[in-house]
């Protein structure tokens, strides 16, 4: 890597790793310093020896180059910290990840770290199955980098009963509905974007573009979509939406309600249906993988769902949504902190891991060490990225490595801007974080143990029946309630009513 590029990168993570730890310092030469001192503190730990396994996902899938990728890494903590480590990356596409993982921790496998979060692999789920360890003791005597570079709230945030279960890979900490739709159609059928406050507001919109254009589904749907819009809903989950129990957002009762018989989502799934028989969804959807966006690109459709809006984010959206056309973002809710936007993206250490303080010393030299951090996300340089004379990083797609999921690996304010983004746009996101609403129920998790059995039978009826209403493919007003049926069955009942009391003692303790 060339000298001059090398400081640039280490400038820029610099100066974000000094916004984070609240530093308002604007000495270069004083961050310098402090960055040095942290990296000299951390190469005086040396002579860590073994091998690390770490299942991750990534937005493209399993990556051709990654062998070559995780031999660099390895190789650049050997050489810059005197370690002699072995990492093994193993990486998942979004659809399969939970399912992989939940084979890999009912088998017992040997593995180190993994990817764990509010809606794939879920980690609430997983603490409560014992699959994680707890980290409070180890990030004390091994991570306290990492831990100052994370506000306190996010840590409250990620506690499952007063213990930390999983590191918060720490990015945007909020969640906001919004939908993407290219300009050109914005423009041509004249779509008033300020009036358009919910997702039907789009459905006069969507029957225009579909009777113009009959070989296009404008909505893109696929398994998942209903869990995405909760918030443009105004619900918020407890464990994730394959479970029953929400809150309606800034509901100080903190009511917990059955989602799947609310008002809110009984009438989002007679939408889904009518717009499925009205050719707006593709009736294969159901089948449909990664959110649908190789149709997107392909032009199928015209609007594409994001939970997570973020300043800018309509440059990404042109190439990973519409292969490079101008798109507008339409807000479908307010920016909303909840306990599961901390734990929506995490890296837990697994109870089968056989060197927890190797594991969290990892931990904290990818949080905190620019370098590594950014070898994760976009690969060697000249070779997976070329980093533009601003800062920004252009991937080269046909490289073998581009995950394009830099908040899988860690705290993404260490990360190089994307040549679709500004070179401040790390500034910018932390001044969007901190105008978000904070939940009424920030900080409870709740506690699955005494009803895992329960929710295991339940997982199995709304594996069969939430994917079919999320996309259409089943009238409500008959699959609503055979689901019902088979969800009290199942327990649904005894796990409502647990949630509501752990919820009630949660807000007596306050």
């Amino acid at each position: 890597m060339k000298k001059e590029k090398i400081i640039a990168m280490l400038s820029l993570a610099i100066l974000m790793t000094a916004l984070i730890a609240g530093c308002r310092s604007a000495d270069k030469s004083s961050n310098l310093s402090k960055q040095n001192a942290s990296i000299q503190a951390q190469s005086d730990v040396s002579g860590k020896t073994g091998s690390l396994k770490w299942y991750v996902v990534a937005a493209t899938g399993p990556q051709a180059d990654s062998d070559r990728v995780q031999k660099a890494m390895s190789d650049y903590i050997n050489e810059t910290y005197g370690w002699n480590i072995e990492l093994e990356l193993v990486f998942n596409d979004y659809a399969s990840h939970t399912d992989k993982m939940q084979m890999v921790i009912a088998g017992g496998e040997e593995y180190d770290l993994c990817y764990t979060s509010s809606w794939c692999n879920n980690y609430t789920v997983n603490v409560n199955k014992n699959a994680y360890i707890p980290l409070d003791d180890l990030l004390e005597e091994y991570g306290q980098e990492l831990y100052n570079s994370i506000p306190e709230g996010v840590w409250e945030g990620v506690k499952i009963g007063g213990q930390i279960y999983g590191v918060p890979n720490y990015q945007l900490m909020y969640k906001q509905c919004s939908v993407a739709i290219p300009v050109k159609y914005v423009e041509e059928f004249q779509l008033d974007v300020d009036s358009v406050k919910t997702i039907y507001d789009l459905e006069d919109f969507m029957y225009a573009v579909k009777k113009k254009y009959p070989e296009i589904y404008p909505l893109a749907a696929y398994p998942m979509f209903a869990n995405r819009m909760k918030n443009g809903l105004g619900m918020e989950e407890i464990i994730d939406y394959d479970y029953p129990g929400m809150f309606k957002m800034f509901d100080e009762s903190l009511t917990v309600y059955n989602q799947y018989e609310s008002e809110e989502y009984m009438k989002f799934y007679e939408y889904m249906y009518k717009w499925a028989q009205d050719g707006l969804i593709k009736m294969d959807a159901i089948s449909v993988q990664d959110q649908s966006l190789a149709d997107l690109q392909a032009g199928i459709h015209v609007i594409g769902l994001e939970d997570t809006y973020q300043p800018e984010i309509e440059k990404s959206r042109w190439n990973n949504y519409f292969g490079g056309q101008e798109c507008v973002m339409i807000k479908l809710s307010e920016p909303y902190m909840s306990t599961a936007a901390t734990i929506a993206t995490l890296t837990s250490i697994s109870t089968t891991c056989k060197n927890p303080e190797l594991a969290m010393q990892f931990l904290n030299l990818i949080n905190t060490d620019p370098v590594l951090y950014n070898m994760a996300c976009f690969g060697i340089e000249g070779v997976h990225y070329t980093l533009n004379d601003n800062g920004t990083v252009t991937s080269d797609e046909a490289s073998g490595y581009n995950p394009n999921s830099d908040w899988v690996f860690g705290n993404q304010f260490n990360a190089f801007p994307r040549d679709s983004q500004s070179p401040d746009i790390w500034v910018k996101i932390k001044e969007y974080n901190d105008t978000a609403k904070v939940s009424c129920a920030m900080g409870f998790s709740f506690d699955s143990s005494v009803v895992d059995s329960e929710l295991s039978a339940i997982s199995a009826v709304t594996g069969e029946y939430l994917p079919q209403l999320s996309v259409g493919a089943v009238d409500p007003k008959t699959a609503v309630p055979e689901m019902m049926k088979k969800l009290e069955a199942a327990g649904m009942d005894a796990v409502l009513e647990e949630m509501q009391k752990q919820v009630d003692e949660w807000k007596a303790e306050k």
